[in-house]
């Protein structure tokens, strides 16, 4: 009896969890539809404060999203990059890469960087980088960037006197239309080879 009554406590359990997890990816299609939708509007006026505020509810639906993606995505905290070096460079002997004489370094105040541990003349090759396993390379790559894809409102508006100002809120749209649009495409067509993407696919991981 108290094996059966486990197992059904189990079985209720895991339905639960569906269920939930269900529940959760229907909010998340109906704000990424909300998304597609704001970022498909055509703006045939040049009108900063009306772009700005075009922008802010953009921002707004993402930020939701955001927050629905990390409350589903795993909470296993990813590898450092500086823990991924020794794979890296195994990776890059073993594809035929030549690096004599550089290293990867942590820079204080920013990230990894490269730093030459022999003296080069000018105009010296200092690095070839194979064509091919591109994984352990991607591993190292930064999580993100210090472009405007990444900027939050309060940054972005520090542009707003220069003529980047539009071009920036344009792109931030761009990309932002673009994620709508795949994520739709690979929940909504049952193609084999984005059953891969369904759990990894966020805007996090796009942009």
């Amino acid at each position: 009896m108290g094996r059966k009554s486990h197992s059904k406590q189990a079985s209720k359990k895991t339905g639960k969890d569906n269920k939930l997890i269900q529940n959760i990816r229907r909010e998340l299609s109906s704000r990424v539809d909300k998304l597609l939708k704001l970022t498909s509007v055509f703006q045939t006026t040049v009108n900063l404060t009306k772009s700005w505020e075009h922008h802010t509810e953009i921002e707004a639906v993402l930020s939701e999203i955001k927050n629905i993606e990390s409350s589903v995505s795993s909470n296993k905290a990813p590898k450092s990059r500086q823990s991924r070096k020794e794979n890296f460079f195994v990776w890059l002997t073993e594809n035929g890469a030549n690096y004599e004489g550089i290293d990867i370094k942590q820079f204080e105040g920013y990230d990894l960087g490269l730093v030459a541990t022999n003296e080069f003349k000018q105009g010296s090759l200092l690095l070839t980088v194979p064509q091919s396993f591109w994984k352990p390379y991607i591993d190292v790559l930064p999580d993100k960037y210090s472009t405007v894809l990444y900027f939050t409102p309060e940054e972005l508006l520090e542009l707003k006197p220069s003529p980047v100002f539009e071009s920036s809120l344009n792109l931030y749209r761009s990309i932002a239309r673009q994620y709508a649009y795949f994520y739709n495409k690979i929940h909504i067509l049952d193609l084999p080879v984005l059953k891969s993407l369904l759990e990894v696919f966020t805007f996090e991981n796009y942009r």
